[in-house]
């Protein structure tokens, strides 16, 4: 016990992560991290003279358990003497959230708003979170999986700044620790804590990561994969501060670095580009960064309905709807079903899929591409001027305008055509027009995408 509590005092006065004297807000959800987190500062207060207040969130996604999730905590708080506040999800906000972005990160947002409310309430500038070694290795899967950058598989860092917590610093003190060193603690100290259920719910990537891909590297590969995992992060960290650091130098020189954008090496152009992001408060992926980068004057729908591009300078711009386009004219759609169908405006849209390339009949309305390609999120919008498309049978893409153009199309019915994209933005089709060529069905395909549309009225 001994060995814990002097490890954590170390971490927290070399990385100052938590000064004298102060007050800190400490997140706790029942669970074995941060009731360990909790026992441990709770040990570590005389010494420091902190000022601890826990806030613990209530999702009510969990019905009883939820509830006996917060009763648990309220009792321990009691005990130590702990003040705790509690929040509650609001069951139509947390609804339409949901429908909107999908449980985990509709509740993580609820829950660092709840955090941020509390904190700005108390007058408290730090919130204290239990994540550890063994989260930051399943979380740079999770990202890897999910195309990340260098700064996304660098991890967490022991502290740090969060959306939405605006002027409150996150704190992680356990980033050197790992689960099992934490359950020991828990052992040794008679710590109490809850088990939820859905950390062992298969549904969810990060349980999939911790309960069948790290023990299967483990056992199949390298028993060391954790640490060395966690040793590539620490690098990847490191060299994407320096990254970030000689971007933000270019961009304070304008002069220079808005002048030879085209030039740059494409990691710092990368850097360029996201530390402007940020600056705006757009939402974007590492695949969005990449269509900017490549693509200078074309106006990219950006998560969020956000209409942005790049100039040839490296200069982002946001743009507004020009008033003459159709309302409504973003529609984001699932096809991770067998198939299903969507009015938009005055078309009405049917797809399904089908593993049987002998049973397609090609006519009028009707196209098939290969699903696999193009994934199971797509966009349905207007078209707007800048967009490039790779038609089927060409070697490289072409403005759809010019497409537009030598098909005759008048100009006052192109803003009324309908085109689809991937998540990733890039167009596969385009109404009235040939199919994308990365989209099309070939001997490779394994499932068909069908995909029919009509006119009503």
């Amino acid at each position: 016990m001994a060995d814990f509590l002097a490890k954590l005092s170390q971490v927290i006065v070399d990385e100052r992560l938590i000064p004298r004297r102060s007050s800190i807000l400490l997140a706790v959800s029942g669970g074995l991290d941060s009731m360990t987190l909790l026992s441990a500062l709770a040990q570590l207060q005389p010494r420091f003279s902190w000022q601890l207040h826990v806030a613990h969130f209530n999702h009510h996604l969990r019905r009883r358990a939820a509830d006996a999730d917060q009763r648990f905590v309220e009792r321990q708080c009691k005990k130590l003497k702990i003040p705790c506040s509690v929040g509650h999800w609001d069951s139509e906000a947390k609804a339409a959230a949901i429908k909107k972005h999908g449980v985990e990160h509709a509740a993580r947002e609820a829950r660092l708003h709840f955090l941020n409310s509390t904190a700005t309430r108390l007058s408290i500038r730090r919130v204290i979170m239990a994540h550890h070694a063994d989260d930051q290795v399943e979380l740079f899967f999770v990202r890897l999986l999910r195309g990340a950058g260098s700064k996304g598989l660098g991890g967490m860092s022991s502290r740090s700044q969060v959306s939405p917590l605006k002027g409150v610093t996150v704190v992680r003190p356990l980033l050197r620790f790992t689960r099992c060193e934490l359950q020991d603690w828990a052992t040794k100290n008679d710590v109490r804590f809850r088990e939820d259920a859905t950390n062992a719910d298969s549904r969810y990537l990060r349980n999939r990561v911790r309960h069948e891909l790290l023990p299967f590297l483990q056992q199949r590969f390298s028993i060391t994969t954790k640490e060395n995992i966690l040793r590539t992060m620490q690098i990847l960290s490191d060299e994407s501060d320096w990254l970030r650091a000689e971007a933000r130098k270019h961009l304070a020189s304008r002069s220079r670095s808005f002048a030879n954008f085209e030039t740059l090496h494409p990691a710092l152009q990368r850097q360029m580009l996201v530390l402007q992001l940020e600056k705006l408060e757009l939402h974007f992926d590492a695949a969005l960064v990449e269509r900017l980068r490549q693509c200078a004057d074309v106006q990219i729908n950006s998560p969020g309905n956000c209409f942005i591009s790049r100039d040839h300078r490296g200069r982002i711009q946001i743009h507004q709807m020009d008033a003459d386009r159709p309302s409504g004219q973003v529609r984001t759609i699932s096809l991770s079903a067998r198939h299903g169908n969507h009015r938009i405006e005055n078309i009405m849209l049917d797809w399904s899929k089908t593993r049987s390339k002998s049973q397609l009949e090609f006519g009028a309305g009707r196209e098939f591409f290969d699903a696999a390609a193009i994934g199971t999120t797509v966009t349905i919008r207007h078209w707007r001027p800048g967009d490039r498309f790779q038609p089927i049978g060409m070697s490289q893409g072409v403005k759809v305008q010019n497409l537009f153009t030598n098909a005759k199309v008048p100009r006052n019915k192109r803003h009324k055509r309908l085109l689809a994209t991937t998540a990733m933005g890039e167009i596969f089709w385009v109404e009235g027009l040939r199919i994308g060529e990365r989209f099309k069905v070939t001997s490779q395909t394994k499932t068909c995408l069908v995909w029919c549309w009509r006119e009503v009225s």
